[in-house]
């Protein structure tokens, strides 16, 4: 979404409810060295504020499937060892410009994980810690809110194994790994004449 428009401030929001102590900054360019896992163990929500356009297509990015999907992971700890866990992460990622995905052959795997909100209205009036006043002025009916939101979510998960989305929500998936992939897009379009010319003929 564009500047301004409470990218920022929903993040802090959602950092604040989860608990600072429990979220982590999530660097894709470091996911493939050895030590950057270390920091993640423990924690249950990693963070990529105001990220640039390819944060998601550098090689280090495809972890990202693991530390969504369940997936056993190892970490190295300085002067420790190794330890282990599962990777049951949320990822929150903010970003002023369209992301493109390194999608290697997976388009299903992200067309799974990703869930894209847009945010294109400014206020009025900037305020200063936003976040901190909704918080401290509203904590309660946004603590209410997010656990209702909750409690949905692990309602559709239980009825239907996943998110189910409306049909804008799935549209900006599909453009966006459209875009990371301009074959597929190529593809795309091609279907979409070729259906639209479907239809026409079948009307005349």
């Amino acid at each position: 979404g564009l500047e301004g428009t409470g990218k920022t401030t929903l993040m802090k929001i959602v950092q604040m409810l989860t608990g600072l102590e429990n979220c982590a900054e999530l660097r894709t360019e470091h996911l493939s060295r050895p030590f950057e896992l270390s920091d993640y163990f423990g924690r249950v929500l990693l963070c990529g504020a105001d990220v640039p356009g390819d944060f998601l297509m550098h090689k280090g990015a495809s972890r990202l499937k693991a530390l969504t999907g369940g997936e056993l992971l190892h970490a190295e700890i300085k002067r420790k060892g190794r330890c282990s866990f599962h990777g049951i992460f949320n990822v929150g990622i903010t970003c002023n410009s369209t992301l493109r995905v390194r999608l290697d052959g997976d388009e299903e795997a992200w067309n799974r994980r990703l869930l894209l909100f847009t945010f294109n209205r400014k206020p009025a009036r900037v305020v200063t810690g936003f976040a901190e006043l909704l918080l401290r002025e509203e904590g309660s009916g946004i603590l209410n809110w997010a656990l209702e939101g909750s409690s949905r979510v692990i309602q559709e998960l239980n009825e239907h194994g996943t998110l189910q989305l409306s049909p804008a929500q799935q549209e900006r998936i599909d453009d966006l790994l459209n875009q990371s992939d301009p074959v597929r897009s190529f593809v795309s379009k091609l279907e979409r004449v070729y259906e639209d010319v479907s239809s026409a003929t079948l009307t005349c």
